[in-house]
């Protein structure tokens, strides 16, 4: 077809695409650390970490968030306490009582966006 953007181009352009949005979605992720979450346990990965998805996480579109301390199967819901952000995914351990988590909070305000 004539008048194509060069293949160099759209590579480019896709790079800064692809650039722009790990920024965006790191902003968002950022915002979570301290909150409380109900995940759903799905299964270990490869390297036999734990992981599970928010209500807001959905399959092969945004990342998981990776339990640590966590003693919990496949299927069940628990509640986190958001600990990290690594790339897309999240990290988190569980939490038993909400008065736990109120003695973790924690101000992440400063943290640059």
């Amino acid at each position: 077809m004539a008048d194509q953007v060069p293949e160099e181009v759209k590579q480019e352009r896709w790079q800064r695409l692809m650039e722009q949005q790990a920024q965006v979605v790191r902003r968002k992720n950022l915002t979570l650390i301290g909150s409380l979450q109900e995940v759903l346990v799905c299964n270990r990965d490869e390297q036999g970490r734990l992981w599970g998805r928010t209500r807001g996480q959905a399959p092969e579109i945004d990342g998981v968030v990776f339990l640590d301390r966590v003693r919990a199967e496949s299927g069940d819901i628990i509640p986190v306490q958001i600990t990290g952000v690594s790339g897309y995914d999240l990290r988190a351990k569980q939490i038993s009582t909400k008065s736990e988590h109120a003695a973790q909070v924690v101000d992440f305000s400063w943290l640059p966006l």
